[in-house]
């Protein structure tokens, strides 16, 4: 997407109209650019969908912390295995009911949030239908983040590293280069790609959750 030619143009006339931004106010999107607070194609950043990124993962990451933290209390206390997945899968629910809750809020703000950002209706129908991906996959991420902060609490920390960082880096990024590189699909259809990808990462976690190699008695 080109959102600007005119890079000189001021982070305020191009952010939103209460000026929302990381860089102070006056400086240019070029400079913030050179700064770092801006990507050298900044429409993510001026169109809406990196905020509402930030939003999804920042949610999954809290409620992935929340069971973490509950289960290692569990694991710390000595409770009977039988006791610790039953609580699990509780904690899993719930986790998973509450991105499906901040999901469906990003859904009904999908059309609205863009028009927040001073750009194009064209690059606001995009990031209105990738907000929309964002949404309807935030319950399968918060799965997945959960997922992996159980195996963490258990002490599983090198294989959910090897599940989570090393797949992106091994499947995510090599696939979206390739698709993007050798391949006509257009941006929408790479993007949900991208995500569809978290469906193999929850599969893994609960194949791994099911072994329950990670419930481990942490008071011995």
């Amino acid at each position: 997407i080109r959102f600007l030619d005119n890079s000189d143009i001021r982070i305020e006339e191009v952010m939103t109209k209460d000026n929302l931004v990381t860089a102070k106010q006056g400086t240019s999107l070029a400079e913030a650019q050179e700064k770092g607070y801006a990507e050298r194609d900044p429409s993510a950043d001026v169109d809406g969908i990196d905020t509402c990124r930030k939003i999804a993962i920042l949610s999954a990451i809290a409620f992935g912390n929340a069971v973490a933290i509950m289960m290692g209390q569990l694991l710390g206390s000595g409770a009977q295995e039988q006791v610790v997945r039953d609580t699990n899968r509780k904690l899993m629910a719930l986790t998973v009911f509450c991105g499906f809750l901040v999901g469906t809020v990003l859904l009904l703000c999908s059309d609205a949030f863009p028009m927040l950002y001073n750009t194009t209706d064209d690059v606001r129908h995009l990031a209105g239908q990738m907000i929309r991906i964002i949404a309807i996959m935030l319950p399968v991420s918060c799965f997945t983040l959960a997922t992996y902060f159980t195996l963490r609490s258990g002490g599983q920390t090198f294989v959910t590293f090897l599940f989570d960082s090393c797949f992106v880096w091994c499947v995510v990024v090599p696939l979206a280069f390739c698709l993007s590189r050798f391949t006509p699909i257009t941006i929408l259809p790479l993007y949900m790609i991208g995500h569809g990808t978290d469906f193999v990462k929850c599969a893994l976690g609960a194949f791994m959750l099911k072994q329950g190699k990670w419930i481990q008695n942490l008071t011995v």
